[in-house]
């Protein structure tokens, strides 16, 4: 009987964690970075937010209440860090021909693409604080783990459906 009732908790949490993601991704704007063809649509984009939630929140084992605290914080951060992010995918997706843009542009695309990692940094920084008053100090280690293992996971499944294949999901561990 207790085994079925921490299922039914994860169950119940996970379902908590995915109505969070798809309400705050449903309602808000399309990024202005998601345009053009290599860019995600939005429904794509929500798409990998919610896996990436179910793969996060049964990695960490989120209780129900450390994943009300933990989700809106975690959300908030990447939020910020896209904004970070903009003029890095510009130079680093071609958008920007460097052969006719002059050196003082291109010093300062240069300049401001150091700036906002270092801010990128300073903000990881931020909300390494902000989860370790939510989450313990192992579940903190296993998300920056779980995020590069969804990240690769991702990737592969990315280039498996390119390829005509579609990869199976993840298996937690």
């Amino acid at each position: 009987n207790k085994f079925y009732l921490n299922i039914m908790k994860k169950y119940n949490c996970l379902i908590l964690v995915l109505l969070m993601i798809v309400s705050t991704t449903s309602f808000s704007q399309p990024d202005d970075h998601f345009r053009g063809p290599k860019r995600l649509n939005p429904e794509e984009k929500n798409k990998i937010e919610a896996k990436k939630a179910a793969f996060l929140t049964t990695r960490l084992e989120l209780s129900v209440e450390e994943a009300q605290m933990f989700w809106p914080v975690y959300n908030e951060m990447y939020k910020k860090l896209d904004k970070f992010r903009d003029i890095r995918r510009q130079m680093e997706s071609n958008q920007i021909d460097i052969d006719k843009t002059n050196d003082d542009q291109l010093l300062e695309l240069m300049n401001k693409r150091i700036e906002g990692r270092e801010a990128e940094v300073k903000l990881e920084k931020e909300y390494h604080i902000k989860f370790l008053e939510i989450l313990s100090t192992k579940q903190a280690a296993k998300l920056y783990k779980s995020e590069m293992e969804f990240k690769r996971e991702l990737l592969r499944q990315l280039k498996g459906t390119r390829n005509g294949g579609n990869m199976p999901p993840p298996k937690p561990h």
